[in-house]
């Protein structure tokens, strides 16, 4: 059961702005605490009376980006989008236009990045309005992350039947059934959901694409600066080797039961998982595995057999991309590998929009992420004086994407000149003067 605010057929109290409802905070699993912890999710219960969720409360644990770094200036300016840390955090957030009809509506599940360590579904950045208004319901998914998220040990995969790590895919699975299950409630339609995600969100996308796990959860995918073939940003790692790093990780924090290692605080668990990797140069540990279960071989491996969901794609980077080069031809690879395989389409773009810098220390070009900003039609929210081509532009992204969403096709009408991909030719470039 679930109620807005104006006592329509939910059991949650949004709140009404823009011609749109925002619910924040609507649990989809119980809070993966105590012997929770380092396990998959438990789905949620149902509760009783109104749960408010009329503004944001809390945010995965990670480490806080310092203010005066890139990161921070970019898109971590705004404290009121810096809520409180809690591993209570498995949670949705809904927009859905305040003006509803009886037709049920197409909807968009948001999966952030943040290479699986950092990051959460409210940023700044991040806004539901723009979908609405196109007749397309957002949701927004909070997930664990780092250790919390990707741990791999021997006590774990003795536990759990062999398999360890992966949680916070889990939870974005867990994520993807309470939409199928509950969405029509919000006016969505179970079996038009389409998953988009973002550099790790991407990558997140992909994997959920490719695991057994998922058959009936979604019909389209958008992987934005992540993924691909033959990428740079994919994943192979095996669980065998993550358990020798978890291994290393539990020995340093000096723990000598599993029972002990859910009892370490989060904070420090927090704390202690960024030092390790510090250690080793920044490197990514606590990232999904190979696990033969939930992902049952690598990414590339999984498109070379063809077991990959045969459903339709718009992927794509930006000029200024992490790996750039090598990032937009694995986009492009797999796209071309999709045409070999006859499977449904695949629409390939390239952001080369230059946003205007006005701080020092800023990101440079067209940086990794400088598209979310259009693509969510939140300009006005950045630090960055954005002009009237930057607006343009928004809308232009907006509109391809919710129709992606809604048709399976960012061109539906043929008007805008972007074909599926055959060849390098049809790589649609998003840039406004």
């Amino acid at each position: 059961m679930y109620e807005n605010s104006s006592n329509e057929k939910r059991n949650v109290s949004g709140n009404r702005k823009r011609r749109v409802y925002d619910f924040y905070g609507i649990p989809y699993a119980k809070a993966p605490v105590g012997e929770k912890r380092f396990c998959p999710p438990v789905s949620a219960e149902a509760f009783e009376g109104i749960r408010d969720c009329t503004r944001p409360k809390i945010r995965p644990w990670m480490k806080n980006p310092e203010p005066d770094s890139a990161v921070g200036k970019e898109f971590c300016f705004a404290k009121e989008y810096l809520h409180p840390r809690s591993e209570d955090s498995l949670q949705l957030h809904i927009w859905t236009p305040a003006k509803m009809t009886d037709e049920k509506l197409p909807v968009a599940v948001w999966i952030h990045g943040g290479g699986f360590q950092k990051g959460y579904g409210t940023e700044v950045e991040i806004d539901g309005a723009g979908f609405c208004k196109r007749g397309v319901i957002l949701v927004s998914v909070e997930y664990r992350m780092a250790a919390f998220g990707f741990l791999c040990h021997p006590w774990l995969a003795k536990e759990q039947g062999g398999i360890c790590g992966n949680y916070g895919i889990w939870d974005q699975i867990e994520a993807l059934k309470w939409v199928k299950q509950y969405i029509a409630d919000f006016g969505g339609d179970p079996d038009k959901v389409t998953i988009i995600g973002q550099s790790a969100g991407a990558m997140s996308v992909q994997i959920l694409a490719s695991s057994p796990l998922t058959t009936g959860l979604f019909r389209g995918a958008v992987m934005q600066s992540g993924g691909g073939y033959e990428s740079p940003l994919t994943i192979g790692t095996v669980q065998n080797a993550a358990e020798k790093i978890g291994e290393q990780f539990v020995e340093e924090l000096g723990v000598k039961s599993l029972k002990e290692l859910r009892q370490i605080p989060a904070e420090t668990l927090c704390q202690a998982a960024d030092a390790f990797q510090m250690k080793y140069q920044g490197k990514l540990l606590f990232t999904p595995v190979v696990d033969g279960w939930l992902l049952p071989g690598t990414l590339d491996e999984i498109i070379r057999n063809n077991q990959y969901a045969d459903i339709p794609y718009l992927v794509g980077s930006n000029a200024d991309d992490m790996c750039t080069e090598d990032l937009a031809k694995g986009m492009e690879k797999f796209a071309s590998k999709a045409e070999e395989l006859g499977r449904k389409p695949v629409w390939v773009y390239r952001f080369k929009q230059v946003p205007p810098a006005n701080q020092e220390g800023m990101y440079q070009g067209s940086y990794h992420s400088a598209e979310l900003w259009y693509v969510f039609e939140t300009c006005e929210r950045g630090s960055r004086p954005f002009g009237k081509a930057d607006y343009r532009l928004s809308k232009r992204m907006a509109d391809c994407w919710c129709d992606f969403v809604t048709f399976g096709n960012p061109d539906p009408d043929g008007n805008r000149g972007w074909s599926a991909y055959k060849n390098e030719k049809d790589v649609f470039p998003f840039v406004e003067k």
